[in-house]
């Protein structure tokens, strides 16, 4: 009966893995070992053959976890198993043996991949399951980690085909399973000096992926690889291959995650400051691509500061999303206050007013007028009245079309910080000052002396890749003009104080480093009066 054979089978695998682990110290013989371990091998086979293969599937599963190597004897029919699409949820059993079986045994390795190797990008390309797709992203990892497959020159191109091709996936679930394998065999490489830069260059397409968590996984590699020192890791970060590799629209995001994670590895941000700012929401500026004459907008990504429970090193597995992992998402901080006008316009000209003052609206400050008409009939007014309301409509009416005036204008005319780090080597795109420096106001909230270390760092390499005398005045005016929209823009409530003495220090300093003391004077608006 099969089931006589297939407890046979269990309970001798399970007397295999206790005879492996006595092994290493002489306990038992090698003659018993061998024995026991072809009696095993026999039930297995008898259920293989008098019985059907599915049952010797499940057999090899429980034999296989108690002892991995039993599956070596196997490893053609079970490969077998693998490409038989009847065998349905099975395939990833036999997948999980396999990847036990590479695990305990590098030699086992070539002939499991030699197997497999013409189905892989088959597999891949989405001509399967999702589930034998992600088994079969997990025997990659369990190769890799075994380090058989690295000696196999054949095989290794192989995979790099396959995870590239993973990398387009539709599923993010399988992208992100892949990038944390490819990480971890790269971080294995570095570790032993080596160093496979094809492999590599999945994790750099990845930096662009649409899925947030996927981005994290590849940040993390790239917080662990990159210099320490934030000139040298702007540097690396302006270099062709962080940005040109597809879709930019990600570029800014990514940087300024990279560079804000070196300083926030060791900054603790409060929960009182996570309940100040549960009202607010991180959007993603839209971006803007500078394509000849044509401007391509992308969406905007909102993400609720309520979400964020807790700040925790990029690099710890496992970890709540810390708040860099939020501002790789962020590139401003919107919040919104409603101040009524003065009183008595409404009864002056019949209808209510209210300004919505919202950073959101326009970047460069234009309030956004929301009116809400009250229109009592002609009939019931006074001549007089008819006569005042009529101009007091029209004097609005001028006010509107003043007001949609200067939000086109401020539209097509926002502050930009460099429009070109270098011609045909670095991006060519806008990286507007406010996308740039909100991120750094919100650090500022909780740690304004590294957000300002950290600012200075990075507006030294910034002036150093243009190299231009000019800039100076250019930067000075372009910075200090964002400093005063995102302070003018914040409540008392969320910290304007140590935002005003943040920006002042950072000033102050860069007037000693790379901007022109005098300069300085011009910032009038640098008063806490400003404020009151």
């Amino acid at each position: 009966h099969p089931v006589v054979y297939e407890t046979a089978a269990q309970v001798v695998g399970k007397a295999l893995s206790v005879m492996g682990r006595g092994d290493e110290n002489r306990i038992y013989p090698n003659s018993l070992h061998e024995s026991i371990e072809a009696l095993t091998i026999a039930c297995l086979e008898r259920i293989e053959t008098d019985f059907d293969r599915r049952r010797s599937i499940r057999t090899i599963e429980k034999v296989s976890e108690e002892y991995g190597k039993i599956t070596y004897n196997f490893v053609s029919s079970m490969c077998n198993s693998v490409l038989d699409k009847s065998l349905g949820i099975l395939r990833v059993t036999v997948l999980k043996c396999l990847g036990r079986l590479v695990q305990s045994n590098e030699s086992a390795v070539k002939e499991v991949f030699e197997k497999l190797s013409p189905h892989f990008l088959v597999i891949a390309a989405g001509n399967d399951t999702p589930q034998v797709q992600h088994s079969l992203i997990l025997l990659l990892g369990d190769a890799f980690s075994s380090g058989g497959l690295r000696t196999q020159k054949e095989l290794w191109s192989l995979v790099r085909r396959v995870c590239n091709e993973f990398s387009r996936h539709a599923r993010k679930e399988l992208r992100k399973d892949l990038f944390q394998i490819v990480s971890q065999v790269l971080r294995d490489l570095r570790e032993n000096e080596e160093e496979d830069a094809e492999l590599e260059k999945t994790l750099y397409q990845a930096l662009m992926d649409e899925d947030m968590d996927c981005r994290v996984v590849v940040l993390r590699h790239f917080h662990g690889k990159l210099a320490r020192n934030c000139h040298e890791r702007l540097a690396a970060l302006l270099r062709p291959e962080f940005f040109a590799a597809g879709d930019r629209r990600f570029w800014i995001s990514n940087t300024l995650a990279l560079l804000l994670e070196l300083s926030l590895e060791s900054v603790d941000i409060d929960n009182a400051l996570h309940e100040r700012l549960k009202g607010a929401t991180f959007e993603l500026e839209t971006c803007s691509l500078s394509k000849s004459s044509a401007t391509e907008n992308f969406p905007v990504t909102k993400l609720s500061l309520s979400q964020i429970s807790s700040v925790s090193r990029l690099g710890t597995a496992g970890a709540p999303i810390s708040v860099m992992e939020s501002l790789s998402q962020a590139a401003r901080l919107r919040t919104s206050t409603i101040d009524p006008l003065q009183p008595g316009s409404a009864s002056r000209s019949m209808r209510t007013e209210k300004e919505l003052a919202t950073s959101s609206s326009n970047r460069l400050g234009v309030p956004k007028r929301v009116r809400l008409e009250i229109s009592p009939k002609e009939s019931d007014l006074s001549t007089r009245e008819r006569f005042a309301a009529r101009a007091a409509g029209g004097k609005m009416k001028k006010e509107d079309e003043e007001l949609q005036k200067n939000q086109a204008s401020s539209a097509h005319t926002r502050s930009t910080l460099l429009r070109k780090y270098r011609q045909g080597d670095l991006p060519d795109f806008e990286i507007t000052t406010r996308s740039f420096l909100e991120p750094l106001k919100v650090l500022a909230m909780a740690q304004h002396d590294i957000a300002a270390e950290l600012l200075l760092a990075v507006l030294k390499v910034l002036y150093a890749y243009e190299g231009m005398t000019k800039m100076r005045d250019l930067l000075r005016r372009r910075i200090c003009d964002s400093f005063e929209h995102l302070i003018r823009s914040s409540e008392p409530a969320l910290g304007v104080e140590v935002l005003l003495d943040f920006f002042h220090n950072a000033l102050a300093y860069c007037g000693t480093s790379i901007l022109a003391v005098s300069t300085l004077h011009k910032c009038v608006w640098l008063s806490a009066d400003k404020f009151s």
